[in-house]
């Protein structure tokens, strides 16, 4: 708020009182604040923000009438002193701004092009956009705020019928604009009101000038709308500065890419034009000029020293990289850390277990010490074995959606053939995000764990480690190893992700270890060109492999499913729809047995029932990530150094970002332009989030039913008689996951359905031959999913849906059995079948609010506000208001059967129960037999009155226990962390503020500084990791090192040590400790404290155990 009224101190004093007040108000409230109330008190703020005072609107003008020397006034000094315009005899440099002498036209041309622009950018920089009117009687210039107009939805639509539209063919509709949005005002909304900035600009008809009166009648106030960063806002292309508009156009028709000219403006204005105006530019015929851009590179300088010194130059980049440090002819390596308050440098030993018996980090430096000059660092004679870095806004998005992580490698973006590591997530607008980049020496198991156990730790602190609840990374055997040993699956705490869980990348699976494994393709390739029907058999075995990925729920459904799919594969295939060699048969049930079925534990959805995987099971959009950076104009390439290259992908991610947060930005301060869509969705959502749920809505509408048993219970089952299910609602693809599992087909791989007999001239056609082929490619289609619905196992559910009561007196949440919620914190559309409404915010979490968004990381107040909302908000399901429970009760009587009986209901409730039609029922003697089922659950047969669930075990594959790796004996690394940037993370400043640990990005493991100069506990500090056991773990070993120096007398003194402060840490937690058992495991089990105090000197052994 202080910046928004910058510009007026006495403002800011009443500002921060009235807000001071609201913050004290809100803290007396106690806890039964319901989470209606909570979002309300959030936007309250945002309200709030929408009056204020321009900051300085900095413009140059001449210094007199007579003197054209460049003079910056500030327009917002002359604003508010309500006085008219001189009179023309009496203007002069006393009372008058004059513009330069060169400047001096006032035709509309000429004011678009060369007045407009200087007052925009003005503006802009002041963090608002402006628009003028010209008025003829006055001879002057209107500028008035963009949002001084409303938007009028029936003038918007009757000016759209009316304009003649400039399209190539315009027999085609228009696209609907359900979705767009306006940042004006919306006509007839309440809270909706014209912003009331106002500045006038002169015209002088006999000297020809354009001036300013140094104080007129024009208002530097603004409400309506809040102040945004500059770089939060767009310009239309015609107000921007015009040589530079000129430049961009005459360097996309010299053919430069529209990306670069992009990135050109920005360098040259700090403005960013989207890629629609960029296209416009491309449109106009200007001339063109070569523009050449060179830049020339020292030959004593390495591209490591670029590296190092493009991170140390970046005000908001944090980075730790990995030493090896040669000492005359012996390779010593040690740990190097800066800290970031007082860049402070400590050279301690890098002890750490890294676990990988094929390769260390000493063997690696030792091969590239003569062959690899430009991996050293010039300025020590040291190499750089790896470097991982981030950034203020990667960091601020991990903190905001930490739950989902994903990790992939990738090639060719360097010359020195260095992979290329990336650690990404998802936003609240289901966009991926990149929060780490690694240049690593190679992929070994050791660079995996230092990267997962070291590196992320340190370069992401506060508690958004503690929050990932799952890892998606490829089927590598040394990334999963590392993967799977710093990942806690919420009982290990001294894991660096110790709440997370890893599971194993399904593409990876399916795709590279089967459909394209050399094993397995030519054979399965055979088969597709035999037949079509024997293609359908195979695709329809792979597309089953989909379903135990992501849409079997429990361990009775995959059982079953995997019972079915043996039987499938053994039985004779004489009522297939093809044939299948049966040593190709064999093949496919190997590949299950020992490739896929047995590493379920880190494949199946079922396998992770209450976690938030927003739907991600494959590591698309590292995929994606990776294909921006090579593919992109702007991108990396092969040739380039590691300087350049992160160069060049720093420069991407930012671009990216600063794109989404103009689409925040606008999306917050805008409306949607149809009253319909503003009825139906809540707009304080993200458009992701809307959709998301007016989907499951309508579903819910369409094809479900609902029987009330009790007062407080509801079951939900779709109607799958009147609306079967699609394998599109089964495995709740997207657009684009549906293209790339049915709608990508080679024909050349199969063998297409037969055509009918045409003509010769006809079959001679090449169109005509094409349009066969995508008819035959459709009509594969259909039959392939008709095949799926027929042999795939698909199970009809009844949902429980009930109302309970919520963490405040008298509120009440409305749960469902289904994990929809769980994994996606979004309402399912069983719970809009009971509640009969639109969507709204209490439907969702927090993180898909764009206020959480916009706000978090950026204003301190309202960051506090959503991180008390996260952590009293209830997840289990949504809140529940007195008319929605009045609704209710009257809509749904207990016990009415009119519109469903009971029985449809009670059938697969608990119960495993298959949709018909299906292939088993042909078949239901020899499934019984094989499974060992009641005939009820193929579906053909009236349910059983046991009301047992169908519990399958047999034919169920153990899982072996994995073997510990044998970890290798501790080297010595130097690690040099090194950060510029003072920002922290909200969860750390709410660490700070609640008690906790004080956390700062100090990680300089200085034993003097640990330990302190009086034995007090005021010099311990947490590290930058906030991890306790990663942070003190340099200075255990070194604790040891001394023991060891000493011998058995330093170990009596270790182990007297050890026994005093457990004997106080166990005396602490009976005395005060409000934590919960869960939350500190290792404390109240024996057995592993023991295991971790076993042997000094080895402080990474536990983790073998």
């Amino acid at each position: 708020l202080i910046h928004m009224h910058r510009g007026n101190p006495t403002t800011v004093i009443v500002v921060v009182t009235i807000v001071s007040s609201y913050v004290v108000t809100i803290t007396r409230r106690n806890m039964s604040t319901s989470y209606s109330d909570s979002i309300s008190q959030i936007y309250g703020i945002h309200n709030e923000a929408k009056r204020w005072t321009s900051g300085a609107i900095n413009i140059i003008v001449a210094t007199s009438k007579a003197n054209d020397l460049p003079l910056k006034i500030n327009l917002t000094e002359t604003l508010g002193h309500g006085k008219k315009v001189p009179r023309a005899n009496k203007r002069g440099d006393h009372n008058c701004y004059w513009l330069p002498s060169s400047i001096n036209e006032n035709t509309e041309a000429f004011r678009r092009k060369h007045i407009h622009p200087l007052f925009t950018t003005a503006c802009w920089h002041a963090g608002f956009i402006i628009h003028a009117e010209y008025e003829a009687n006055d001879a002057c210039i209107v500028f008035k705020c963009f949002h001084s107009k409303h938007h009028n939805e029936e003038k918007q639509s009757e000016y759209r019928n009316n304009r003649e539209r400039q399209v190539r063919n315009p027999d085609i509709p228009p696209l609907p604009r359900t979705w767009r949005k306006s940042a004006r005002p919306v006509f007839g909304e309440e809270g909706h009101i014209l912003c009331s900035f106002r500045l006038r600009l002169y015209y002088d008809e006999l000297s020809k000038r354009w001036f300013l009166p140094k104080q007129q009648s024009g208002n530097p106030n603004h409400c309506g709308h809040i102040w945004e960063p500059p770089e939060h806002l767009r310009i239309q292309c015609h107000l921007a500065p015009k040589e530079e508009v000129q430049i961009s156009s005459d360097a996309m028709n010299a053919h430069v890419p529209i990306s670069a000219t992009g990135s050109l403006f920005h360098e040259r204005t700090g403005m960013t034009l989207e890629a629609h105006q960029l296209r416009y530019l491309q449109k106009q015929n200007l001339k063109t000029d070569d523009l050449l851009m060179d830049a020339g590179t020292g030959p004593s300088v390495t591209a490591m020293d670029k590296l190092l010194a493009e991170l140390r130059s970046d005000p908001a980049c944090h980075f730790i990289c990995l030493y090896g440090e040669f000492n005359s002819n012996l390779l010593t390596i040690k740990t190097r850390k800066r800290a970031s308050t007082n860049n402070a440098e400590s050279i301690e030993e890098f002890t750490t277990n890294l676990e990988d018996t094929s390769d260390s980090p000493r063997k690696f430096a030792e091969d590239y010490r003569n062959s690899r000059s430009s991996l050293k660092d010039t300025s020590n004679g040291k190499i750089v074995l790896a470097i991982a870095w981030t950034n203020d806004e990667a960091r601020r998005k991990m903190d905001m959606f930490p739950e989902f992580l994903g990790g992939d490698d990738t090639e060719e973006t360097n010359s020195e053939d260095r992979p290329f590591y990336t650690m990404c997530g998802k936003d609240s607008y289901n966009k991926s995000f990149g929060h780490t980049w690694c240049f690593m020496p190679s992929k070994c198991q050791w660079v995996y764990e230092w990267m997962f156990g070291t590196a992320l730790p340190v370069l992401h602190p506060g508690t958004s480690l503690s929050r990932v609840q799952i890892v998606v990374t490829d089927d590598d055997k040394q990334e999963t190893r590392a993967a799977n040993n710093n990942c806690g699956r919420g009982v290990d705490v001294h894991r660096s992700l110790p709440n997370a869980r890893h599971r194993h990348c399904a593409w990876h699976k399916i795709n590279r270890n089967f459909t394209e494994n050399a094993k397995y393709k030519s054979k399965l390739s055979t088969v597709k060109k035999r037949s079509y029907k024997s293609a359908i058999e195979v695709d329809t075995i792979i597309k089953w492999l989909w379903y135990f990925i992501k849409y079997y729920e429990s361990t009775e459904e995959v059982n079953f499913a995997y019972q079915l799919l043996d039987l499938y594969l053994t039985e004779d295939q004489t009522s297939h729809f093809g044939d299948i060699d049966d040593n190709v048969r064999q093949d496919i049930k190997e590949f299950i047995t020992k490739n896929f079925h047995l590493h379920r534990t880190t494949l199946y959805e079922s396998e992770y029932p209450s976690i938030m995987t927003l739907g991600n099971c494959t590591t698309s959009v590292n995929e994606a990530e990776h294909r921006v950076y090579k593919h992109h104009s702007l991108g990396p390439r092969p040739c380039d150094n590691v300087a350049t290259a992160a160069k060049k992908i720093n420069k991407l991610n930012k671009m990216r970002e600063g794109t989404k947060t103009r689409q925040v930005a606008h999306d917050m301060r805008s409306s949607l332009g149809t009253s319909d869509a503003r009825e139906m969705v809540d707009e304080r959502l993200t458009d992701r989030c809307n959709k998301t749920l007016l989907s499951e809505h309508d579903a819910a509408n369409k094809h479900y039913s609902l029987y009330r048993p009790s007062q407080f219970q509801f079951y939900v089952k779709r109607n799958y008689f009147a609306s079967p299910s699609t394998a599109e609602d089964d495995l709740h693809l997207t657009e684009q996951q549906r293209a790339a599992l049915f709608d990508k087909i080679d024909p050349n791989d199969l063998c297409l359905p037969p055509l009918k007999k045409k003509r010769r001239k006809q079959r001679n056609s090449d169109s005509t031959s094409n349009k066969d082929v995508e008819d035959a490619i459709e009509s594969y289609k259909h039959m392939l999913k008709d095949q799926m619905k027929l042999i795939i196992p698909r199970f009809q559910r009844t949902r429980t849906v009930s109302v309970v009561e919520g963490q405040k007196p008298g509120e009440k949440i409305i749960i469902c059995d289904c994990p929809f919620f769980a994994r996606y914190g979004l309402a399912c559309r069983h719970i809009y079948k009971v509640i009969c409404r639109h969507p709204r915010v209490e439907d969702a979490l927090p993180r898909w609010l764009i206020a959480f968004i916009h706000y978090y990381g950026r204003n301190e107040e309202i960051s506090r506000q959503f991180l008390r909302l996260c952590k009293s908000s209830d997840k289990r399901g949504v809140t529940l208001s007195a008319a929605d429970w009045a609704t209710i009760s009257e809509e749904y009587a207990v016990g009415d059967a009119s519109k469903m009986p009971l029985e449809y209901f009670s059938c697969s409730l608990g119960k495993l129960r298959l949709c018909e039609p299906n292939y088993w029922q042909q078949i239901g003697d020899r499934v019984v037999a094989k499974c060992r089922c009641d005939m009820s659950v193929l579906g053909g047969a009236k349910p059983t009155s046991t009301g047992e669930t169908t519990s399958l075990t047999s034919g169920v594959l153990s899982m072996p226990k994995s073997k510990n790796n044998v970890a290798v004996a501790p080297v010595g690394l130097e690690q040099v962390v090194e950060c510029s940037s003072k920002f922290k993370v909200p969860s750390q400043l709410s660490d700070s503020e609640e008690g906790d640990d004080d956390v700062v990005f100090d990680s300089t493991h200085n034993d003097d500084a640990m330990m302190g100069d009086d034995d007090s506990d005021d010099g311990i500090v947490k590290g930058a990791s906030g991890n306790l056991y990663c942070d003190y773990l340099p200075m255990y070993a070194s604790i040891t090192k001394l023991c060891k120096g000493l011998g058995n007398e330093g170990e009596e003194i270790l182990q007297k040590g050890f026994r005093c402060i457990r004997q106080q840490l166990l005396s602490a937690h009976e005395h005060g400790d409000k934590r919960t058992a869960s939350e500190m495991p290792h404390v109240l089990q024996k057995k592993v404290k023991a295991t971790r105090l076993s042997k000094p000197g080895s402080p990474n052994k536990s983790r073998d155990k």
